[in-house]
């Protein structure tokens, strides 16, 4: 494997040297492992010892036949920088979100006991659109981020989670409907009560 996966011409030498009785082509694509398969018959291997599994799938080997024995749990395990496996695949989903559409922030500075927007919001754009040239649609969202703010602030019961999911459900809404985009947003809440 030290230049890559061998040529059809080396499998078949392998296949023709060690001529299996029963065969697993292994380490590929899945289109891949079924073109060794079909190798595989081309060299002499009977179709029906020969198997092509996914993964997590297991087979039962006896010393004539080979079948599907079931499965097992499996999964992708993501490597991500010296960690390994301990991202999973919500990660993954923000990472993909975050490269094709961006990340539109709004910081919001309130005080929960008086209830009230203390400064105007904040609005902070990453790869979404360019702040400059585009000051009348950031303004707009922060207008109306007040108001949802102002709203959430006024409940009887106010509650910070319940706030950032009105202005993210909020934000979504307006930002898909004047740009047909959808960029990973994020209400940060400063809670200045003292």
């Amino acid at each position: 494997h030290t230049s890559g996966h061998g040529s059809q011409n080396d499998l078949k030498l392998v296949l023709s040297l060690v001529r299996p009785k029963l065969f697993i082509p292994m380490h590929g694509e899945h289109r891949m492992l079924k073109l060794h398969r079909q190798l595989a018959i081309d060299c002499g291997v009977r179709p029906e010892n020969i198997l092509v599994m996914d993964n997590g799938e297991v087979a039962a080997i006896s010393s004539n036949s080979i079948r599907m024995a079931g499965t097992v749990t499996s999964g992708e395990v993501y490597i991500d920088g010296t960690g390994i496996g301990d991202i999973g695949s919500h990660v993954i989903k923000e990472r993909k979100l975050l490269s094709e559409e961006g990340l539109f922030s709004v910081v919001l500075s309130i005080n929960s006991k008086s209830k009230k927007l203390v400064n105007e919001p904040t609005i902070i754009s990453r790869g979404f659109i360019y702040m400059k040239g585009n000051e009348e649609i950031t303004s707009m969202l922060a207008n109306e981020t007040k108001k949802v703010c102002q709203t959430e602030l006024n409940r009887r019961s106010y509650n910070e989670l319940n706030l950032k999911q009105a202005v993210i459900d909020y934000l979504n809404t307006k930002i898909y409907e004047l740009t047909q985009r959808r960029p990973l947003v994020i209400p940060i809440v400063v809670d200045l009560k003292n």
